[in-house]
């Protein structure tokens, strides 16, 4: 064996080692991301969620309130809700 290929053998096989390394790291990073990716669509899509609950739940309230007592229902106040409700 040459002094020239036992130079090189080292460097090439430690230079291999990286690179499988540097490709490990890599899809490791890729997956990281595409599952952040995802995390965020479902973070949006649960806060759209509460969003719609607390509006029924804001009308769920007026409603009951005003069918609790019809008498002190005035005109404003269904005008008021109708606003409420995003009508």
């Amino acid at each position: 064996m040459s002094l020239r290929l036992k130079i090189l053998l080292p460097v090439l096989l430690l230079g291999i080692g990286l690179l499988a390394m540097l490709a490990q790291a890599g899809v490791a990073a890729w997956r990281d991301s595409q599952r952040a990716e995802t995390q965020a669509v479902a973070e949006r899509r649960v806060s759209r969620l509460i969003d719609a609950g607390v509006m029924l739940a804001v009308e769920r309230g007026t409603t009951n309130g005003m069918l609790a007592n019809p008498g002190g229902a005035g005109a404003a106040e269904p005008r008021e809700h109708f606003e409420l409700c995003g009508g």
